[in-house]
């Protein structure tokens, strides 16, 4: 069965969310590549989501991290800065 878990919290002047998906994985190959504009391995997709997100995030101070294993699934992190201008843009946790 697939688990969707979602995690919040506040740590160091960020708050994080972090969503856990057991059923789908990314390919190793495919990892580096999920953020640049266009990458898409759907036939229907535009390849322009995640790279949206990551420039949002980015342009905010805060960043996105993406982990995904073959048999645990994937884990996507997203952080922000709690205050506006605090932190370093792509500064991680």
């Amino acid at each position: 069965p697939r688990l969707l878990r979602l995690e919040t919290w506040a740590q160091e002047g960020k708050v994080l969310m972090r969503l856990f998906n057991t059923g789908s994985t990314i390919p190793p190959q495919d990892l580096p590549h999920i953020f640049h504009p266009f990458f898409t391995r759907r036939r229907d997709g535009t390849g322009l989501g995640l790279a949206i997100v990551k420039r949002v995030l980015l342009e905010h101070g805060g960043d996105v991290q993406v982990e995904s294993r073959k048999g645990e699934g994937t884990t996507v992190t997203l952080w922000l800065p709690l205050h506006p201008n605090a932190g370093q843009k792509g500064e991680q946790p």
